[in-house]
């Protein structure tokens, strides 16, 4: 069982809570909402995705980076090890979530870590403890389970707008 960050994309009321719950937190831009049309026949429909690290069952962003500054831990959670970063940017493009971020700042990449410590004892990130619909939701998955939710996610990634999605999984 790894910890997953479950979202329900038909129960966010696109409110930014877990954007601006992140942001209070952790600074940054870890988190972000996007509004996406899905074209039925009738009329087009909008979405809301709250996007952060999906924390993968089989992050690419692991698999490419060469200075060993991405882990993954023992319960699933996909972290940047911060002295590693070489600044390549190889994690950013291996993503096909668009999720870490480089900090200009510090110099090296930045994403969720599920504000590291806190899945203890049933407490969720402030993200998830702040949906007010239950549309975030940190959980306990199995692996075949996450991958089934990013191929999900994926899918309505690709439907945006009518477009492709530039990265494919």
């Amino acid at each position: 069982m790894e910890y997953s960050l479950v979202f329900d994309p038909d129960r966010c009321c696109g409110c930014c809570g877990c954007v601006n719950a992140c942001r209070s937190w952790r600074g940054g831009a870890r988190r972000r909402m996007e509004l996406i049309w899905l074209h039925a026949e009738d009329a087009p429909s909008p979405r809301h995705l709250a996007l952060s690290c999906r924390h993968c069952a089989d992050p690419a962003c692991l698999a490419v980076c060469p200075g060993d500054a991405i882990a993954k831990t023992e319960d699933g959670t996909v972290t940047v090890q911060e002295e590693n970063c070489l600044d390549c940017r190889a994690c950013a493009d291996a993503c096909p979530f668009d999720v870490p971020r480089f900090n200009e700042d510090s110099g090296v990449m930045e994403k969720c870590d599920l504000c590291r410590g806190l899945p203890v004892e049933g407490i969720a990130p402030p993200c998830a403890a702040t949906c007010p619909t239950g549309a975030l939701r940190l959980e306990l998955v199995e692996r075949e389970e996450k991958r089934e939710a990013e191929q999900s996610l994926l899918t309505l990634l690709k439907e945006r707008r009518g477009q492709s999605f530039p990265k494919e999984y």
